[in-house]
């Protein structure tokens, strides 16, 4: 909180200006990828014979949707 401060009050003072402040403060924010929430298709592929699945698949319910339209 104490980083906005400073950027608001260099503001307020005329060292930077309000479109470079917004871009300063932009910067601040963390950015992560979105994540799907919701239900999953699990998918799990295996060989005869062997217990451990060669291939490991989790589909969002949404997207399996839209792929079988």
């Amino acid at each position: 909180m104490d980083e906005k401060r400073k950027i608001i009050d260099m503001v307020a003072d005329g060292k930077i200006s309000a479109q470079e402040a917004e871009k300063l403060l932009a910067a601040m924010i963390p950015k992560t990828a979105p994540t799907i929430k919701g239900k999953k298709l699990f998918i799990r592929i295996t060989q005869e014979g062997k217990a451990k699945p060669k291939v490991n698949i989790a589909i969002p319910i949404k997207l399996a949707k839209i792929g079988m339209h």
